[in-house]
């Protein structure tokens, strides 16, 4: 009964496939495939994950939850839904997500392991502050992320602005203390307790949320090894080398407690945020996101060089017509 009225609610989803133009393919998965895609009705571009309705062991009802905690998400720093539907032939449960067009963090440290340069410490801050506020608003409703990563974290507005996304493997939580066992994540980001087999909460996502700080500092992951063995080997017995001193000891040490080993002592999402230092970067991300948005850099340099006394014209002239 159960599923029959699973797809029944799947079959009423059911969306012109014509509503979206797609532009390219720019994720796959044993899931299906990620695709940049436009709209016809407001001409946005839009994320659309295509899931294959069998992927998951054709459970519908797995698909309608997934969908059903998507709409329930609103949060300045998550990835907005915009809609679900099937496909005409009912295989494919196809979900619209906001597009960020600044690409993702992976890509921030990418470039700057190519660069050979760190990034600053304020902007690691003020990244990392926001994706503290979208995960202490999951943890609140008893949601666990649980694929936290670089990757999946993605920038818009000029890079102001992050926006935690890709909840594919998400689990709601029955209360608020309550333990997943089901074990799942990127390799380089799981918690010593998942490689322990043991029971896990929110503080699963903080370790990861820990990796991935550190990796934004030092341009790796802190455990590294040839096959998963050797990891979790790694991640459960050793301690990461230690981060350029460049850093602030302050920033050091928040990264030492997100990657505790043991949970019990690792504090949550909301203990780090009332810590001292990251009070002090909530302040300044206020600070900067009270001033408007940076213009766009001018893509030339004749046009860097045409001069500003001709800028200076053009702002007098916009000033006078807006007195008159």
């Amino acid at each position: 009964p159960h599923s029959w009225r699973s797809r029944a609610r799947l079959a009423a989803m059911a969306t012109p496939a014509s509503k979206y133009t797609k532009i390219k393919t720019i994720g796959k998965g044993s899931y299906g495939t990620v695709d940049l895609v436009k709209s016809h009705v407001d001409h946005k571009l839009y994320v659309m994950k295509r899931v294959a309705y069998n992927a998951a062991g054709g459970h519908a009802d797995a698909a309608l939850r997934e969908v059903k905690m998507l709409k329930m998400l609103k949060h300045p720093n998550i990835v907005e839904f915009v809609e679900a539907f099937m496909s005409r032939d009912m295989g494919t449960l196809c979900i619209v997500m906001a597009y960020c067009e600044g690409g993702d963090l992976i890509g921030k440290i990418k470039s700057a392991r190519k660069r050979g340069m760190l990034i600053g410490e304020d902007q690691i801050m003020e990244w990392v502050v926001q994706v503290c506020m979208a995960l202490a608003y999951l943890h609140d409703q008893r949601i666990l992320h649980r694929d936290i990563k670089p990757h999946n974290v993605f920038l818009t507005n000029h890079s102001r602005v992050v926006k935690l996304g890709d909840f594919g493997v998400t689990r709601v939580l029955d209360s608020t203390l309550a333990m997943a066992k089901t074990t799942i994540g990127t390799p380089y980001y799981v918690s010593p307790e998942i490689c322990k087999n043991k029971p896990y909460n929110n503080k699963s996502d903080v370790w990861a949320m820990g990796v991935m700080l550190y990796e934004l500092v030092a341009l790796r992951v802190p455990f590294d090894a040839k096959d998963f063995t050797a990891l979790r080997v790694e991640i459960l017995n050793s301690n990461p080398p230690p981060l350029p001193r460049a850093y602030t000891s302050d920033l050091r040490r928040l990264v030492a407690e997100m990657l505790i080993k043991d949970p019990l002592k690792r504090p949550n999402v909301r203990a780090l945020l009332a810590r001292p230092y990251v009070q002090k970067h909530l302040r300044l991300l206020v600070a900067r996101h009270s001033k408007p948005s940076p213009e766009r850099p001018r893509s030339t340099a004749s046009a860097r060089s045409s001069g500003s006394r001709g800028s200076s014209r053009r702002s007098r002239t916009r000033t006078r017509e807006r007195d008159e």
